[in-house]
Protein backbone atom coordinates (compact mmCIF):
# COMPACT_ATOMS: atom_id res chain seq x y z
CA UNK A 1 0.00 0.00 0.00
CA UNK A 2 1.25 3.46 -0.87
CA UNK A 3 2.30 5.55 2.05
CA UNK A 4 0.15 8.51 3.06
CA UNK A 5 0.76 11.55 5.15
CA UNK A 6 -1.73 13.67 7.10
CA UNK A 7 -0.99 17.10 8.47
CA UNK A 8 -3.14 19.10 10.87
CA UNK A 9 -2.30 22.76 11.18
CA UNK A 10 -3.64 24.55 14.24
CA UNK A 11 -5.16 27.99 13.89
CA UNK A 12 -8.39 29.75 13.14
CA UNK A 13 -8.64 27.93 9.80
CA UNK A 14 -7.28 24.47 10.40
CA UNK A 15 -6.03 22.69 7.28
CA UNK A 16 -5.69 18.96 6.69
CA UNK A 17 -3.33 17.98 3.87
CA UNK A 18 -3.45 14.44 2.47
CA UNK A 19 -0.53 13.61 0.23
CA UNK A 20 0.85 10.55 -1.52
CA UNK A 21 4.64 11.03 -1.31
CA UNK A 22 5.35 8.75 -4.27
CA UNK A 23 6.64 10.58 -7.38
CA UNK A 24 5.80 8.07 -10.13
CA UNK A 25 2.98 8.57 -12.62
CA UNK A 26 -0.53 8.16 -11.21
CA UNK A 27 0.69 8.62 -7.65
CA UNK A 28 -2.57 10.22 -6.64
CA UNK A 29 -4.15 10.62 -3.26
CA UNK A 30 -7.38 8.63 -2.93
CA UNK A 31 -9.86 9.50 -0.20
CA UNK A 32 -12.37 6.68 0.21
CA UNK A 33 -15.57 6.98 2.28
CA UNK A 34 -16.91 3.50 2.96
CA UNK A 35 -20.02 2.11 4.57
CA UNK A 36 -20.14 -1.13 6.49
CA UNK A 37 -23.75 -1.77 5.49
CA UNK A 38 -24.18 -5.25 3.96
CA UNK A 39 -27.49 -4.72 2.15
CA UNK A 40 -27.72 -1.45 0.22
CA UNK A 41 -31.28 -0.47 -0.70
CA UNK A 42 -32.64 2.47 -2.68
CA UNK A 43 -31.89 5.90 -1.14
CA UNK A 44 -29.28 4.57 1.29
CA UNK A 45 -26.48 7.08 1.87
CA UNK A 46 -23.14 5.43 1.10
CA UNK A 47 -20.90 8.35 2.05
CA UNK A 48 -21.26 11.98 3.00
CA UNK A 49 -19.27 15.13 3.62
CA UNK A 50 -21.00 17.76 5.77
CA UNK A 51 -20.17 21.39 6.45
CA UNK A 52 -21.25 22.84 9.79
CA UNK A 53 -20.51 25.63 12.31
CA UNK A 54 -21.68 24.00 15.57
CA UNK A 55 -20.16 26.67 17.80
CA UNK A 56 -21.89 29.64 16.17
CA UNK A 57 -23.12 31.78 19.04
CA UNK A 58 -26.52 32.68 17.62
CA UNK A 59 -27.55 29.05 17.70
CA UNK A 60 -30.75 27.62 16.16
CA UNK A 61 -30.43 27.53 12.33
CA UNK A 62 -26.86 28.76 12.51
CA UNK A 63 -25.55 25.55 14.07
CA UNK A 64 -27.33 23.19 11.66
CA UNK A 65 -25.46 21.48 8.83
CA UNK A 66 -25.15 24.25 6.22
CA UNK A 67 -24.03 22.23 3.20
CA UNK A 68 -23.00 18.77 2.17
CA UNK A 69 -22.12 16.31 -0.55
CA UNK A 70 -23.41 12.78 -0.36
CA UNK A 71 -23.55 9.61 -2.47
CA UNK A 72 -27.02 8.04 -2.47
CA UNK A 73 -28.04 4.69 -3.95
CA UNK A 74 -30.63 4.89 -6.73
CA UNK A 75 -31.82 1.34 -6.20
CA UNK A 76 -31.00 -1.95 -4.48
CA UNK A 77 -27.42 -3.02 -4.98
CA UNK A 78 -26.76 -6.45 -6.49
CA UNK A 79 -23.99 -8.35 -8.19
CA UNK A 80 -24.79 -6.40 -11.36
CA UNK A 81 -26.04 -3.04 -10.05
CA UNK A 82 -24.59 -0.24 -7.97
CA UNK A 83 -26.43 2.78 -9.48
CA UNK A 84 -25.60 5.81 -7.37
CA UNK A 85 -26.27 9.51 -7.61
CA UNK A 86 -24.18 12.32 -6.19
CA UNK A 87 -26.21 14.93 -4.32
CA UNK A 88 -25.22 18.48 -3.39
CA UNK A 89 -26.93 19.88 -0.31
CA UNK A 90 -27.27 23.53 0.72
CA UNK A 91 -29.24 25.48 3.30
CA UNK A 92 -30.71 28.95 3.64
CA UNK A 93 -32.56 28.78 6.96
CA UNK A 94 -32.76 25.04 7.46
CA UNK A 95 -30.70 21.90 7.70
CA UNK A 96 -28.99 21.44 4.34
CA UNK A 97 -31.10 19.58 1.80
CA UNK A 98 -30.53 18.26 -1.70
CA UNK A 99 -30.55 21.05 -4.31
CA UNK A 100 -28.59 19.46 -7.17
CA UNK A 101 -28.23 15.84 -8.23
CA UNK A 102 -25.98 14.08 -10.74
CA UNK A 103 -27.52 10.71 -11.64
CA UNK A 104 -25.76 7.47 -12.51
CA UNK A 105 -26.80 8.11 -16.13
CA UNK A 106 -25.05 11.47 -16.12
CA UNK A 107 -28.20 13.57 -15.89
CA UNK A 108 -27.91 16.77 -13.86
CA UNK A 109 -31.00 17.95 -12.01
CA UNK A 110 -31.02 21.41 -10.40
CA UNK A 111 -33.84 22.64 -8.17
CA UNK A 112 -33.00 26.34 -8.43
CA UNK A 113 -31.76 28.49 -11.32
CA UNK A 114 -28.49 28.24 -13.19
CA UNK A 115 -26.37 31.36 -13.64
CA UNK A 116 -23.77 30.79 -16.35
CA UNK A 117 -21.40 33.70 -16.86
CA UNK A 118 -19.40 32.04 -19.60
CA UNK A 119 -20.50 30.33 -22.79
CA UNK A 120 -22.43 27.06 -22.75
CA UNK A 121 -22.66 24.28 -25.32
CA UNK A 122 -25.24 21.52 -25.08
CA UNK A 123 -24.84 18.22 -26.90
CA UNK A 124 -21.49 19.05 -28.44
CA UNK A 125 -21.02 15.40 -29.45
CA UNK A 126 -24.15 15.63 -31.66
CA UNK A 127 -25.95 12.78 -29.94
CA UNK A 128 -29.58 11.94 -30.72
CA UNK A 129 -30.87 13.47 -27.50
CA UNK A 130 -33.50 16.10 -26.78
CA UNK A 131 -33.32 19.36 -24.85
CA UNK A 132 -36.42 20.46 -22.95
CA UNK A 133 -37.28 23.52 -20.86
CA UNK A 134 -40.43 23.32 -18.74
CA UNK A 135 -42.42 26.37 -17.63
CA UNK A 136 -45.13 26.67 -15.02
CA UNK A 137 -47.68 24.28 -16.50
CA UNK A 138 -46.05 23.66 -19.91
CA UNK A 139 -43.86 20.58 -20.17
CA UNK A 140 -42.32 21.57 -23.53
CA UNK A 141 -42.17 25.36 -23.36
CA UNK A 142 -38.88 25.11 -25.27
CA UNK A 143 -38.04 21.79 -26.88
CA UNK A 144 -35.16 20.79 -29.17
CA UNK A 145 -35.80 17.42 -30.80
CA UNK A 146 -32.33 16.01 -31.48
CA UNK A 147 -33.40 13.27 -33.88
CA UNK A 148 -35.23 15.60 -36.30
CA UNK A 149 -33.27 18.85 -35.79
CA UNK A 150 -36.50 20.68 -34.97
CA UNK A 151 -37.50 23.20 -32.32
CA UNK A 152 -40.86 23.27 -30.62
CA UNK A 153 -42.28 26.10 -28.53
CA UNK A 154 -45.05 24.70 -26.36
CA UNK A 155 -44.89 21.73 -28.74
CA UNK A 156 -43.63 18.20 -27.98
CA UNK A 157 -43.71 16.94 -31.58
CA UNK A 158 -42.49 19.77 -33.84
CA UNK A 159 -43.50 19.27 -37.48
CA UNK A 160 -41.04 21.81 -38.91
CA UNK A 161 -37.74 23.44 -38.02
CA UNK A 162 -39.64 25.90 -35.81
CA UNK A 163 -43.09 24.88 -34.59
CA UNK A 164 -45.05 27.20 -32.28
CA UNK A 165 -48.22 26.02 -30.57
CA UNK A 166 -50.45 28.58 -28.89
CA UNK A 167 -52.19 28.32 -25.57
CA UNK A 168 -55.51 26.49 -25.37
CA UNK A 169 -58.04 28.31 -27.53
CA UNK A 170 -55.44 30.42 -29.31
CA UNK A 171 -52.99 30.13 -32.20
CA UNK A 172 -49.24 30.38 -32.02
CA UNK A 173 -47.91 33.95 -32.08
CA UNK A 174 -44.59 35.58 -32.96
CA UNK A 175 -44.15 39.15 -31.69
CA UNK A 176 -41.54 41.53 -33.12
CA UNK A 177 -41.05 44.79 -31.25
CA UNK A 178 -39.12 48.02 -31.79
CA UNK A 179 -38.12 49.30 -28.33
CA UNK A 180 -37.95 53.02 -29.21
CA UNK A 181 -40.59 55.17 -27.54
CA UNK A 182 -40.52 57.72 -30.40
CA UNK A 183 -41.19 56.11 -33.79
CA UNK A 184 -41.38 58.00 -37.07
CA UNK A 185 -43.05 57.08 -40.34
CA UNK A 186 -41.54 54.17 -42.33
CA UNK A 187 -39.27 53.02 -39.49
CA UNK A 188 -39.08 49.23 -39.30
CA UNK A 189 -40.95 47.66 -36.37
CA UNK A 190 -39.96 44.09 -37.24
CA UNK A 191 -39.00 41.98 -40.23
CA UNK A 192 -38.88 38.43 -41.53
CA UNK A 193 -36.10 37.81 -44.04
CA UNK A 194 -35.74 35.02 -46.58
CA UNK A 195 -32.10 34.35 -47.42
CA UNK A 196 -30.54 32.32 -50.21
CA UNK A 197 -27.07 30.79 -50.03
CA UNK A 198 -26.88 30.40 -53.79
CA UNK A 199 -23.24 30.90 -54.80
CA UNK A 200 -24.17 33.13 -57.71
CA UNK A 201 -26.47 35.48 -55.80
CA UNK A 202 -26.30 34.87 -52.07
CA UNK A 203 -28.10 37.17 -49.67
CA UNK A 204 -31.57 38.35 -48.76
CA UNK A 205 -34.00 37.37 -51.51
CA UNK A 206 -37.24 38.58 -49.96
CA UNK A 207 -38.53 40.35 -46.85
CA UNK A 208 -41.78 40.97 -45.01
CA UNK A 209 -41.57 44.10 -42.89
CA UNK A 210 -43.82 45.79 -40.41
CA UNK A 211 -43.28 49.54 -40.66
CA UNK A 212 -44.73 52.58 -38.98
CA UNK A 213 -47.35 54.23 -41.18
CA UNK A 214 -47.16 57.52 -39.31
CA UNK A 215 -46.36 58.54 -35.77
CA UNK A 216 -49.59 57.65 -34.02
CA UNK A 217 -49.18 53.89 -33.78
CA UNK A 218 -50.34 53.16 -37.32
CA UNK A 219 -48.64 50.26 -39.06
CA UNK A 220 -48.24 48.92 -42.57
CA UNK A 221 -47.00 45.65 -44.03
CA UNK A 222 -44.33 45.83 -46.74
CA UNK A 223 -43.55 42.94 -49.06
CA UNK A 224 -40.09 43.31 -50.62
CA UNK A 225 -38.46 41.11 -53.26
CA UNK A 226 -35.12 41.16 -55.06
CA UNK A 227 -31.91 39.28 -55.76
CA UNK A 228 -28.45 39.00 -54.26
CA UNK A 229 -29.23 40.71 -50.98
CA UNK A 230 -30.79 43.79 -52.60
CA UNK A 231 -34.56 44.03 -52.19
CA UNK A 232 -37.12 46.70 -53.03
CA UNK A 233 -40.76 47.18 -52.13
CA UNK A 234 -43.10 45.14 -54.30
CA UNK A 235 -46.41 45.75 -52.50
CA UNK A 236 -47.58 47.55 -49.37
CA UNK A 237 -50.71 47.11 -47.28
CA UNK A 238 -51.35 50.45 -45.61
CA UNK A 239 -52.82 51.04 -42.16
CA UNK A 240 -56.11 51.80 -43.90
CA UNK A 241 -56.14 48.42 -45.64
CA UNK A 242 -55.22 49.66 -49.12
CA UNK A 243 -52.94 47.56 -51.33
CA UNK A 244 -50.33 49.70 -53.10
CA UNK A 245 -47.75 48.59 -55.69
CA UNK A 246 -44.13 49.52 -55.18
CA UNK A 247 -43.92 50.90 -58.73
CA UNK A 248 -46.42 52.05 -61.34
CA UNK A 249 -45.57 49.14 -63.67
CA UNK A 250 -46.53 46.54 -61.04
CA UNK A 251 -49.87 44.81 -61.45
CA UNK A 252 -51.86 41.62 -61.05
CA UNK A 253 -51.83 38.80 -63.59
CA UNK A 254 -55.34 37.39 -63.86
CA UNK A 255 -56.33 33.98 -65.22
CA UNK A 256 -52.76 32.63 -65.39
CA UNK A 257 -50.22 31.05 -63.05
CA UNK A 258 -47.19 32.86 -64.45
CA UNK A 259 -46.37 36.46 -65.32
CA UNK A 260 -47.89 36.76 -68.80
CA UNK A 261 -47.96 40.28 -70.25
CA UNK A 262 -51.34 39.78 -71.91
CA UNK A 263 -52.91 38.99 -68.53
CA UNK A 264 -51.39 41.89 -66.61
CA UNK A 265 -53.78 44.35 -64.99
CA UNK A 266 -51.55 47.25 -64.04
CA UNK A 267 -53.81 50.30 -64.11
CA UNK A 268 -57.12 51.44 -62.64
CA UNK A 269 -58.34 55.01 -62.39
CA UNK A 270 -61.60 56.88 -61.94
CA UNK A 271 -62.19 60.56 -62.63
CA UNK A 272 -63.94 63.27 -64.66
CA UNK A 273 -63.23 65.03 -67.91
CA UNK A 274 -64.73 68.11 -69.54
CA UNK A 275 -66.42 67.70 -72.92
CA UNK A 276 -66.15 70.74 -75.22
CA UNK A 277 -68.02 71.20 -78.51
CA UNK A 278 -65.94 72.70 -81.29
CA UNK A 279 -65.65 72.92 -85.04
CA UNK A 280 -62.59 71.47 -86.66
CA UNK A 281 -61.41 75.04 -87.25
CA UNK A 282 -62.35 76.24 -83.77
CA UNK A 283 -65.26 77.64 -81.84
CA UNK A 284 -66.26 80.38 -79.43
CA UNK A 285 -69.12 81.49 -77.26
CA UNK A 286 -70.33 78.02 -76.29
CA UNK A 287 -72.33 77.74 -73.08
CA UNK A 288 -73.20 74.60 -71.11
CA UNK A 289 -75.63 73.54 -68.43
CA UNK A 290 -73.68 70.27 -68.14
CA UNK A 291 -70.37 69.22 -69.68
CA UNK A 292 -68.59 67.25 -66.95
CA UNK A 293 -68.26 63.58 -67.89
CA UNK A 294 -67.04 60.54 -65.91
CA UNK A 295 -64.45 57.98 -66.86
CA UNK A 296 -63.14 54.68 -65.52
CA UNK A 297 -59.86 53.31 -66.85
CA UNK A 298 -59.15 49.59 -66.38
CA UNK A 299 -55.90 48.56 -67.97
CA UNK A 300 -56.00 50.00 -71.52
CA UNK A 301 -59.80 50.24 -71.67
CA UNK A 302 -61.39 53.63 -70.93
CA UNK A 303 -65.11 53.74 -70.19
CA UNK A 304 -66.78 57.17 -70.57
CA UNK A 305 -70.28 58.29 -69.70
CA UNK A 306 -72.15 61.53 -69.11
CA UNK A 307 -74.37 64.24 -70.55
CA UNK A 308 -73.52 67.26 -72.68
CA UNK A 309 -76.23 69.94 -72.27
CA UNK A 310 -75.81 73.02 -74.49
CA UNK A 311 -77.49 76.32 -73.58
CA UNK A 312 -75.59 78.27 -76.24
CA UNK A 313 -74.06 76.65 -79.29
CA UNK A 314 -72.01 79.77 -80.01
CA UNK A 315 -69.93 80.03 -83.16
CA UNK A 316 -68.54 76.80 -84.69
CA UNK A 317 -65.99 77.07 -87.50
CA UNK A 318 -64.98 74.46 -90.03
CA UNK A 319 -66.42 71.57 -92.01
CA UNK A 320 -67.34 69.24 -89.16
CA UNK A 321 -67.98 69.13 -85.41
CA UNK A 322 -65.93 67.43 -82.73
CA UNK A 323 -66.02 66.80 -78.97
CA UNK A 324 -62.66 67.54 -77.36
CA UNK A 325 -61.23 66.75 -73.94
CA UNK A 326 -60.86 62.93 -73.91
CA UNK A 327 -58.96 61.97 -70.73
CA UNK A 328 -56.50 59.57 -72.41
CA UNK A 329 -54.92 59.32 -75.86
CA UNK A 330 -56.59 56.57 -77.94
CA UNK A 331 -54.75 53.68 -79.56
CA UNK A 332 -54.05 54.43 -83.23
CA UNK A 333 -53.31 50.89 -84.39
CA UNK A 334 -55.14 49.76 -87.53
CA UNK A 335 -57.62 47.61 -85.64
CA UNK A 336 -58.65 50.51 -83.39
CA UNK A 337 -58.72 53.48 -85.78
CA UNK A 338 -62.50 53.83 -85.43
CA UNK A 339 -63.97 53.36 -81.94
CA UNK A 340 -67.66 54.40 -81.88
CA UNK A 341 -69.33 55.76 -78.73
CA UNK A 342 -73.04 55.22 -78.17
CA UNK A 343 -75.02 58.48 -77.94
CA UNK A 344 -78.58 59.72 -77.60
CA UNK A 345 -79.29 63.15 -79.12
CA UNK A 346 -82.16 65.47 -78.20
CA UNK A 347 -82.98 68.84 -79.75
CA UNK A 348 -80.74 68.79 -82.79
CA UNK A 349 -81.26 71.10 -85.77
CA UNK A 350 -82.70 69.98 -89.07
CA UNK A 351 -83.92 66.39 -89.35
CA UNK A 352 -84.19 65.09 -85.78
CA UNK A 353 -84.85 61.59 -87.02
CA UNK A 354 -81.36 61.21 -88.49
CA UNK A 355 -79.18 59.23 -86.03
CA UNK A 356 -76.09 60.98 -84.70
CA UNK A 357 -73.00 59.44 -83.10
CA UNK A 358 -69.57 60.25 -81.66
CA UNK A 359 -66.51 58.34 -82.86
CA UNK A 360 -62.99 58.12 -81.46
CA UNK A 361 -60.53 58.06 -84.33
CA UNK A 362 -56.79 57.34 -84.45
CA UNK A 363 -54.71 58.98 -81.69
CA UNK A 364 -56.84 62.12 -81.44
CA UNK A 365 -58.00 63.26 -78.01
CA UNK A 366 -61.33 64.31 -79.51
CA UNK A 367 -64.34 62.54 -81.04
CA UNK A 368 -65.86 63.21 -84.47
CA UNK A 369 -69.58 63.91 -84.54
CA UNK A 370 -71.24 61.90 -87.36
CA UNK A 371 -74.78 61.46 -88.59
CA UNK A 372 -76.34 58.80 -90.77
CA UNK A 373 -78.67 60.01 -93.51
CA UNK A 374 -81.91 58.28 -94.39
CA UNK A 375 -80.13 56.96 -97.45
CA UNK A 376 -77.68 55.14 -95.18
CA UNK A 377 -74.66 57.35 -95.82
CA UNK A 378 -72.47 58.47 -92.90
CA UNK A 379 -71.37 62.07 -92.98
CA UNK A 380 -69.76 64.60 -90.71
CA UNK A 381 -72.04 67.00 -88.92
CA UNK A 382 -71.71 70.71 -89.51
CA UNK A 383 -72.17 73.80 -87.43
CA UNK A 384 -75.88 73.88 -88.23
CA UNK A 385 -76.67 70.44 -86.78
CA UNK A 386 -76.26 71.35 -83.08
CA UNK A 387 -78.23 74.27 -81.66
CA UNK A 388 -79.07 75.99 -78.40
CA UNK A 389 -80.69 73.36 -76.16
CA UNK A 390 -79.05 70.32 -77.78
CA UNK A 391 -78.58 67.51 -75.21
CA UNK A 392 -76.39 64.48 -75.81
CA UNK A 393 -76.11 61.49 -73.50
CA UNK A 394 -73.10 59.28 -74.18
CA UNK A 395 -71.80 55.92 -72.97
CA UNK A 396 -69.06 53.80 -74.44
CA UNK A 397 -65.44 52.70 -74.32
CA UNK A 398 -62.24 53.07 -76.26
CA UNK A 399 -58.76 51.56 -76.06
CA UNK A 400 -55.72 53.62 -75.17
CA UNK A 401 -52.19 53.12 -76.38
CA UNK A 402 -50.98 52.33 -72.82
Amino acid sequence: MSQTKAELLDGKSATVNLKNPATADNSTMNLVLQTGETDIAANDIIGKISFQAPDEGTGTDAILVAAGIQATSEGDFSSSANATKLEFLTAASEAASSKMRLSSAGNLEVDGGIDIEGGAVFNEDSADVDFRVESNGKTHMLFVEGGTDRIGINESSPASQLHITGASGAGGTISLKRPDTAVTASQTLGAIEFITADSGSAGIAARILGEADGTGGEGKIVFATGTGGSTSTAWTITSGGDLLPGATDHGIHLGVTSATAANLLDDYEEGTWTAVLSGNAGGSGQGYDQQTMQYTKIGRMVYITGTLDMNDVGTLSGDYLKITGLPFTPDDSNSNNYQPISTHHVNVAGDNTAPFGWTVYAANTFMYVFERTHGGAVQATTSGDYEDGTIVGCSGAYITAA
